[in-house]
Formats: C-alpha cells, structure tokens, sequence
C-alpha cells in the first residue's frame, strides 16, 4: 500500500514524512528528527522536506527542546494547520491499511520461533490505544523485534506501543488475567498469527 501511495502522492520519502506531521499535529521536528523518525537519508529528507515547505503543507517553526538549564532552541518544521487540502490527505494516507497480514509476518521474519501475533491500536483505528502490536514466542530476537518495530514507525508516521513475551509468560499472563494482555484482547483486535489456540 505505501508504494501505490507512493506513486500517487511522489514517492515513498514524501509519504512517510506527511504522515509523521499528520499524525503529530502539535509537534516540531528538526531536519534530524525526520532524517531519524522517517528512516530517510539526508539528501532524500532535505529534497521532500524543501517540496513540503514551497507547498506550504509544513512551515518554519522555532522552538524549545530540553529541560531547565539544558533548553536549547531549535530550528525545524511543524504541520501547517492551515493547508487547505489537510483533512482530504489525511484521510486518505491514515484511512488505508498500512501493512497487509503477509507484509506483517515478512517484517517479524527472523524474530525467533513465533507463536503468536495480534495488532490492535493503530492498526485497527481503534481510538482505546493501549497497544499497537502483541508478539508472543521463544527465543525472541529483541533487536530483530525493534529494527522491524522502526521500520514499522517510520512508515506510518506514529510511535508503536508493542509488548514482547516468550510464551510460557503469555500463558500465565492470559490465566491471571493480566491487565496489559486484557488491554490488548478486550478491545478490536487482529490476529495475525496463531500457533497457540489458546
């Protein structure tokens, strides 16, 4: 889906960086902060970044970053609630899958010997997001689990909120009940792998 947004709207680059803004409205972000947040090289920020601007989707913005003795003033973007085509782009980069099923399990490939995936929060636009991703296995990859999570974000333009568990963890969490488990399957849930049955 990103690749057909992508050819509609100028590329891929221009997508992830227009869905970070959306999908933080009140927040500034310095060149860095796209580069990293975006997982986008210089050159292709600063060219998608100078676009965004001459269109007047994203505007100039100075602000503070830091706490007391340590503030600093920096210079960066922030979305321009005035663009006069906002809720129609919006709605069309948030209001389409971002990930099918087969692309989820290719991106947690390698993770370890997985029993379990659910997606909830963003992925299912539920508005109680508690947690976005529930990844249940053994011999988890934590790093290969975060590199894939990053990768993740920076497509969508949203921090993740994601829960990892060797499963013999999981299944005493699901018999006591545990809340932040709860917090994932009371609410409207995917269930994109299922080695467990429980």
């Amino acid at each position: 889906m990103l690749e057909l947004l992508g050819t509609l709207m100028g590329g891929t680059d221009r997508v992830k960086i227009m869905r970070l803004f959306l999908a933080n409205p009140d927040n500034a972000f310095t060149e860095a902060d796209v580069r990293s947040r975006s997982q986008l090289r210089a050159p292709m920020a600063k060219r998608e970044l100078k676009i965004l601007m001459k269109i007047k989707f994203i505007k100039p913005s100075s602000f503070w970053r830091g706490e007391d003795k340590d503030k600093q003033r920096m210079k960066g973007f922030r979305l321009n609630a005035d663009f006069p085509l906002l809720r129609s782009i919006k709605n069309l980069l948030f209001n389409t899958e971002p990930f099918t099923r087969a692309q989820i399990i290719e991106m947690f490939k390698g993770s370890g010997r997985i029993k379990l995936i659910i997606v909830s929060g963003v992925f299912t636009r539920s508005e109680e997001r508690r947690m976005d991703i529930l990844i249940v296995g053994d011999s988890l990859r934590k790093r290969t689990v975060e590199s894939a999570v990053k990768k993740m974000e920076a497509e969508i333009g949203q921090e993740l909120n994601y829960a990892l568990f060797e499963t013999s963890e999981y299944v005493y969490r699901v018999d006591m009940y545990d809340k932040l488990v709860r917090d994932v399957l009371d609410y409207p849930h995917e269930v994109i792998v299922d080695k467990l049955s429980l």
